[in-house]
């Protein structure tokens, strides 16, 4: 098994890198140590997550997503943080969570969204009453 190098990815991600033992009596490998920097445009983002750059901008307006940083041509600079974020809003709202509690949400508590699993959890149950209370015998 290779020996594994952590390196930090964005902010406070981290990527485990494997690289190769270095054979008995050889020369040992050097690590690289240089950080990696990951940066994405708007529409990368967006194709990353599987959306697109109007819904961004329209998380963008309703207070969902914050503004990123820009790049010295005036570019949305988007790192590993904000693809989290965004996925995270994208997986509530396939749920079926309003866009207006999930910037409720935004805050990440265990207990806000405990309790939107306990919402789902209670759909879930009156759905399934219904459908056996409508099943002819």
């Amino acid at each position: 098994m290779p020996a594994a190098d952590k390196r930090r990815i964005g902010r406070g991600i981290v990527a485990i890198i494997f690289l190769p033992r270095p054979f008995v009596g050889g020369p040992v490998s050097r690590r690289v140590t240089e950080e990696i920097d990951v940066a994405w445009s708007t529409s990368e983002l967006a194709t990353l997550a599987g959306t697109t750059v109007n819904t961004i901008r329209h998380y963008h307006r309703l207070g969902l997503l914050e503004e990123p940083d820009r790049r010295y041509n005036g570019y949305k600079q988007y790192e590993t943080l904000d693809l989290v974020r965004l996925l995270r809003i994208r997986r509530l709202a396939e749920l079926g969570v309003p866009l207006s509690r999930i910037k409720e949400l935004s805050t990440g508590s265990p207990e806000a969204l405990h309790q939107v699993d306990v919402d789902h959890a209670a759909a879930i149950e009156r759905l399934e009453k219904a459908g056996r209370a409508s099943r002819p015998f």
